[in-house]
């Protein structure tokens, strides 16, 4: 197989030539921005290019030099979705590899020459990701995975200090951008980003290059077909990482109150958060994420971080389409109830408040995926520069157990006042039953009782003896 540079007026050179059996060679020639991406010696390289514009091809090509030039080490290609993989990823890299070393069961082809493996995996459950040592990895859309893929891979390599591309659309001011696009422009000698153009490809046209920019949105046209790290549009809230989120530490030691909220799901992620009120401040110490797995498997893991955060009973609201789910997980232990708020835009306009007024902290660490969501949960768009009055579905499971949570508290908690009713306040609202949903009341006081009561002991920490009063 021959690798080739192609400049303009001058015999293609190659790259390296390699002899893989195949019906018919294959000839690769890049153009100038691939053919940077292919000369680059650093660790990281970005490849952040418009729809089209040959990023895909370029990082098979990558890996493939990359294995053949190690044989004896393992290496990997990794995409967001089985279904991306089998669509896109794949396919590009058995163009120009051949399938018949690649072992469908293992999800693995042998390399040419040498004992080492190339992996082929998503990263739909990154967790799967840690068993591995490698010595290159091409990541093929990362703009659409969570941070936690990057954290793991660069752990995965470490040892060989391996190398890694990253070939993407940008998607927003992800971990992306903060790990690799402002390390480079830091001036990092570790780092190098490599960004062009859809219709720098040679092969793309220049009437749907020119079609796109009238079509969409300036700001959606920049990102899509020019590569450009543009905000996305249409965002449903207002999220900054600098006002919005702290260290663990600077989290308060004890909370007034303390929630949960659970978004169920299998093989969209089954989402629980908790919530913390401290002094008319939310804050979000932690958030579990997990595909698949069992309702039982689910209840322990939530018991456990409840148990992190409080001694007492804590009440968790569900999605209150959920009941039978719900009605599941109070048999495994769960003081769960489904949410009170069924209103979307309502829920979502408590949220806005609470970040309006910092009024909402998130732990930066331990809820990447929360935050994640809040810097691309967006609108759909009706044409341009009009939107639709509800949000997309997606990238909302997190935020959904949060909209759970605050859609059912009292307006006075949320707006940062303690609300108890003590027996005054009872008598005045029994006597006011005529005014009130006399029904809603008494749930809500009941839901506030068991926030508030604390459980008896698991065994007695003293010890009982009989007395006698009066001869008795």
């Amino acid at each position: 197989m021959k690798f080739q540079y192609k400049k303009a007026g001058i015999k293609p050179k190659s790259v390296f030539i390699e002899k893989i059996e195949r019906e018919e060679p294959r000839v690769f020639i890049p153009h100038k921005y691939q053919e940077k991406v292919l000369k680059s010696e650093k660790r990281f390289i970005l490849a952040v290019a418009g729809v089209q514009g040959g990023k895909t091809i370029c990082g098979a090509i990558w890996l493939l030099r990359e294995a053949l030039n190690n044989p004896n080490s393992n290496h990997l290609i990794i995409a967001p979705t089985y279904k991306m993989m089998m669509q896109s990823t794949l396919p590009k890299f058995i163009d120009y590899y051949g399938k018949s070393r690649f072992s469908v069961s293992k999800s693995e082809f042998s390399i040419i020459g040498g004992k080492g493996k190339i992996f082929v995996r998503s990263a739909e459950e990154p967790e799967k990701l840690e068993a591995m040592t490698i010595k290159s990895a091409w990541v093929d859309e990362g703009g659409m995975m969570k941070d936690e893929v990057w954290s793991i891979l660069n752990a995965r390599i470490s040892i060989e200090r391996g190398r890694i591309l990253v070939t993407t659309t940008p998607k927003s001011f992800n971990w992306i951008y903060r790990e690799l696009y402002r390390r480079w422009l830091k001036k990092d000698n570790d780092y190098e980003v490599v960004q062009w153009r859809s219709i720098d490809n040679p092969y793309f046209s220049k009437e749907e290059f020119e079609r796109a920019r009238e079509t969409f949105s300036e700001g959606e046209f920049m990102k899509r077909y020019c590569g450009e790290f543009k905000k996305a549009e249409g965002l449903v809230y207002s999220f900054n990482r600098e006002r919005h989120t702290l260290a663990i530490e600077h989290f308060p030691k004890e909370y007034e109150e303390i929630y949960g909220g659970l978004d169920l799901g299998y093989s969209n992620p089954t989402v629980f958060i908790i919530v913390g009120i401290a002094n008319g401040v939310f804050y979000i110490p932690q958030s579990y994420y997990k595909t698949k797995g069992l309702m039982r498997e689910h209840a322990e893991r939530i018991k456990n971080i409840v148990k992190e955060y409080s001694e007492r009973e804590v009440i968790i609201y569900a999605d209150p389409t959920a009941k039978q789910e719900i009605e599941e997980l109070r048999r495994y232990g769960l003081n769960i109830y489904p949410s009170r708020l069924k209103d979307i835009n309502i829920g979502i306009d408590r949220i806005k408040k609470l970040l309006e007024e910092e009024r909402l902290k998130i732990n930066e660490k331990r809820c990447e995926e929360l935050i994640f969501e809040f810097e691309n949960y967006h609108y759909g768009l009706k044409e341009i520069g009009e939107y639709k009055e509800t949000p997309e579905k997606m990238f909302d499971h997190g935020l959904d157990a949060l909209r759970y949570v605050v859609g059912s508290l009292n307006t006075d908690v949320l707006k940062g006042r303690k609300w108890w009713p003590g027996e005054e306040e009872v008598e005045e609202i029994l006597e006011k039953k005529e005014e009130n949903d006399i029904v809603k009341v008494a749930e809500r006081i009941i839901h506030r009782y068991i926030a508030k009561r604390r459980r008896l002991p698991d065994r007695r920490t003293g010890y009982t003896q009989k007395v006698k009063i009066n001869g008795q």
